[in-house]
């Protein structure tokens, strides 16, 4: 860093300099390593639950095409995701990046690993349900800020496939009756189906009204939408449709069916209106009060 001292001493010039720049070069290479470490950890945690939830679901399942294809479904969802970590993880360690891109490589490796956090969510809670052994903690949380909560911390996934979410959800919202992470989970699920499904560069809305029986939130997209002979398999565990749009696009066929356990745990009510070509809505209902007994529900 060098400066001009001014009027006081016009021919002298003060320059400061690091006494040992290859020490500071070293010191932010150490520190991108240990960052880089973290990540890669936290990222191993996370498969070995994966892995570990799997092979339990793999064992108490009866239908072998079922395990194949669950299997078969996670790998598939698993295998992108650690590919762009492993990739720019090697690049970053080796010294490949320039400084001014390496904020951009950890951005994605961070994008990522919320994939796989979001994938081993629902396999862990999928897995629950079916062992009867998911429990809720319900009280009285405000939606609104929910909603919003959930959007920004989702935000990555959706800008991945170039989509606009659209929202449109009264500040004066009264509070709702819910487990707080499990609705955040209904959320979360299907504004990733909306965004997955619709349009690449497309559009998402959320929107949320006071209704009869409680607080209504909707989720659509302009996307392929579903044929109709297929809208009442669509939370069954482990369905996916045969279109071959939809195949193209990763998923394991229990997104839906934990959203709708979770709203029936919740007393609530679930529907879907599509349109093959023109897009999809999907309408939760949250109550208002508990539907029965208050403290924990399994």
């Amino acid at each position: 860093v060098s400066t001009s001292l001014g009027p006081w001493l016009p021919y002298v010039t003060l320059i400061v300099q690091p006494k040992d720049p290859e020490a500071i070069a070293a010191t932010k290479a150490q520190r991108r390593r240990v960052r880089l470490t973290i990540i890669v950890l936290a990222v191993l945690m996370v498969l070995i639950g994966i892995l570990l939830s799997v092979g339990v679901m793999i064992r108490e399942m009866d239908n072998a095409r079922m395990k194949a294809d669950f299997a078969a479904n996670v790998s598939h969802e698993l295998r992108s995701p650690i590919t762009q970590i492993r990739i720019k993880g090697e690049s970053l360690l080796f010294g490949l990046v320039e400084e001014h891109e390496q904020q951009s490589y950890f951005e994605s490796i961070v994008r990522e690993s919320e994939r796989l956090s979001r994938l081993v969510d629902n396999v862990l809670d999928f897995a629950a349900i079916e062992r009867g052994a998911k429990k809720y903690h319900f009280k009285h949380e405000d939606l609104g800020l929910l909603i919003h909560t959930t959007i920004e911390a989702g935000r990555s996934a959706v800008e991945s496939q170039r989509c606009e979410v659209e929202l449109d959800v009264p500040h004066d919202l009264p509070a709702v009756w819910i487990d707080r992470e499990a609705a955040g989970q209904v959320l979360t699920n299907l504004i990733s189906n909306a965004a997955k499904y619709g349009q690449e560069g497309g559009w998402v809305g959320v929107r949320a009204r006071v209704g009869l029986e409680g607080v209504d939130v909707s989720v659509s997209d302009r996307g392929m939408g579903i044929a109709k002979e297929e809208l009442e398999h669509i939370f069954d565990k482990f369905y996916r449709s045969n279109a071959a749009a939809v195949r193209r696009r990763k998923g394991t066929g229990i997104g839906l069916a934990i959203v709708r356990y979770i709203v029936d745990a919740h007393g609530g009510t679930i529907s879907v209106d599509s349109e093959v070509g023109k897009g999809t809505t999907f309408s939760v209902t949250f109550p208002l009060h508990s539907p029965g007994d208050a403290g924990v529900i399994g």
